[in-house]
């Protein structure tokens, strides 16, 4: 909870997602954190993974229109490494702290771009695969 307000009888209660961000403009939520606000995160994360998706998906089969673009607005990449668990994490912190650490801030034409890195366990195949 960020903020109180009393208004007449009731008291207005105002909640902040800041604290889903680690210090910078990075979000992340997973274990308990994420299982508590499941209802609200799972759509939240759908709509931002669908917006990069409708992005790629007009410049594939559109093309770029505009001629001063010269470059996709989308990118996707999948790449699978063999870690355990515990490099796993360093691996995704190590990419969180690479995003935030960069300071574009009035560079000329830096752009913001969104990065929603998914990373999970692969399957397993078994013999009969």
């Amino acid at each position: 909870m960020s903020e109180e307000k009393q208004v007449g009888n009731l008291i207005e209660k105002y909640y902040s997602s800041q604290h889903l961000f680690g210090g910078g403009d990075t979000m992340q939520f997973e274990g308990e954190l994420a299982a508590r606000n499941v209802d609200f995160l799972l759509p939240m994360i759908l709509m931002s993974v669908n917006k990069g998706v409708a992005l790629l998906k007009d410049d594939l089969k559109h093309g770029i229109k505009d001629p001063a673009q010269t470059y996709s607005r989308s990118m996707y990449t999948e790449a699978t490494a063999s870690l355990t668990h515990d490099e796993w994490l360093k691996v995704n912190d190590m990419i969180r702290f690479m995003l935030d650490s960069r300071d574009s801030a009035g560079k000329e034409g830096a752009k913001e771009y969104t990065f929603s890195l998914l990373t999970y366990e692969s399957e397993k195949k078994t013999a009969d695969d």
